[in-house]
């Protein structure tokens, strides 16, 4: 049986976790990264247009339109995300999922005649949340959550636009 969520309010961790402050550090870098690339393959596409000829220069303006609307929609969601409220939801985990994906790919070494496979997996955490009011949402989550978190645990949910950034229980299942 997991924990009530009137149970969890009471406890002393839940008035602790919820001043909690999680970093938002990671997205915001990587959102700035997104912006300049997308910057820079618009400039290098403008300078395309400057340098090539013909079909090279018209090819190289439509790359410059379209990486500048991509830039333009990553400048938008990073100003959005930096703009979101944080909220902190009461919360209990439902499920927990991985998925795991196999990349194979094989190379041929015509020299040697031979024929070389590889094969790489990757790893998606995933978190099945139920809040308070009933609400179910699943969020993908590092691996780091995934492996502090058990299907059961009562805890706060910290989301910002829709991102759920921390997961820190108030207790485990029980």
């Amino acid at each position: 049986m997991t924990m009530p969520f009137e149970t969890a309010t009471k406890s002393p961790r839940y008035a602790e976790l919820i001043e909690h402050e999680p970093s938002v550090t990671g997205h915001l870098f990587w959102g700035v990264v997104g912006i300049a690339f997308c910057l820079a393959a618009t400039v290098g596409c403008l300078y395309g247009v400057q340098v090539l000829e013909g079909n090279g220069a018209l090819l190289a303006g439509g790359g410059a339109v379209v990486m500048a609307v991509m830039t333009f929609f990553a400048a938008r969601g990073h100003l959005r995300f930096r703009a979101a409220p944080l909220q902190r939801r009461l919360a209990r985990v439902k499920d927990e999922t991985i998925e795991t994906q196999v990349h194979t790919s094989t190379t041929r070494d015509r020299q040697r005649n031979r024929t070389r496979t590889t094969s790489t997996t990757s790893h998606s955490y995933f978190l099945l949340l139920e809040f308070e009011d009933g609400e179910r949402e699943s969020h993908q989550v590092d691996e780091e959550i995934s492996r502090l978190t058990a299907t059961g645990d009562v805890g706060v949910a910290y989301l910002k636009d829709g991102v759920l950034l921390d997961f820190k229980a108030v207790t485990g299942a029980e």
